[in-house]
């Protein structure tokens, strides 16, 4: 494998690195795209050159499972904040949680 093409990939793994870190999703699809570009025409790769890319690739990975995991608790937080605008969570007499419901779905607040 040519340097230039090594070096191409391993700048662009570095730039999906810090489009994950920045949150920068936008950016991260189209650098991923170059990437698979890229690693099409790199069938000539050394031990050495793959063991590299190997490691950047599964650092990549592992930051962007974890960027994952964020949003989908978020929006799991983000839902029980909605589910507590129309539910009211109570717990019966033997610890098990209930819940009382109102017609309307909504609490009235009384002075």
């Amino acid at each position: 494998m040519t340097q230039s093409i090594m070096d191409e990939l391993l700048s662009g793994l570095d730039s999906e690195r810090k489009a994950i870190l920045s949150g920068s999703y936008a950016t991260l699809a189209s650098v991923a795209d170059a990437r698979e570009r890229l690693m099409a025409g790199a069938s000539k790769l050394s031990a050495d050159e793959a063991r590299l890319l190997l490691d950047r690739i599964g650092r990549n990975q592992r930051l962007l499972s974890s960027a994952i995991r964020g949003v989908q608790t978020a929006i799991g937080r983000i839902a029980d904040i909605d589910r507590a605008h129309t539910r009211l969570g109570t717990y019966r007499k033997d610890g098990t949680p209930g819940e009382e419901g109102g017609r309307s779905g909504r609490l009235e607040h009384r002075a």
